[in-house]
């Protein structure tokens, strides 16, 4: 980041990560390690995030990421080993202070539920899209681009 900012403008209060499969994997390890930088997060047909070298873990034997929670919404395909994107679910809202992950709401667009009673400024929405497999639901490119232009 520090790299880019020497030749590109960057509003560093609204730095997002997004990614499909590995990338989603991918994006979930940043938003864990780096939440301090990262604004929110999208994640598409993955799972995580999961522990590291040195990684420190709560009574329970969760994941502790050394930085806040932030915002993120997970898209997993109920075809798609959905027990991985559950994994998200349950850290997210975990680590934004949710207090039962149950507790969920509908949203647009349709799977969609968030997650209520969530900390300030990091909402926790899940997409479980039913016959959905191992690819990007075509519904996720708006919905990432709603939920980040909302935070």
């Amino acid at each position: 980041m520090a790299s880019i900012s020497e030749s590109h403008c960057i509003d560093k209060r609204r730095i997002f990560v997004t990614g499909f499969s590995r990338g989603g994997y991918f994006a979930n390890q940043i938003a864990c390690w780096r939440g301090n930088v990262i604004r929110a997060v999208a994640s598409n047909g993955s799972g995580g995030p999961y522990g590291a070298a040195g990684a420190k873990y709560d009574n329970k034997g969760n994941l502790a990421c050394p930085t806040p929670g932030i915002a993120a919404i997970a898209f997993h395909g109920a075809n798609d080993s959905p027990a991985e994107g559950q994994k998200t679910l349950d850290h997210f809202a975990r680590a934004n202070e949710c207090p039962d992950k149950t507790k969920q709401t509908d949203v647009a667009p349709s799977p969609c539920k968030s997650v209520t009673g969530c900390a300030a400024g990091k909402p926790v929405v899940w997409c479980l899209v039913p016959g959905l497999g191992h690819t990007i639901w075509p519904e996720s490119n708006q919905a990432t681009w709603d939920f980040f232009s909302k935070l």
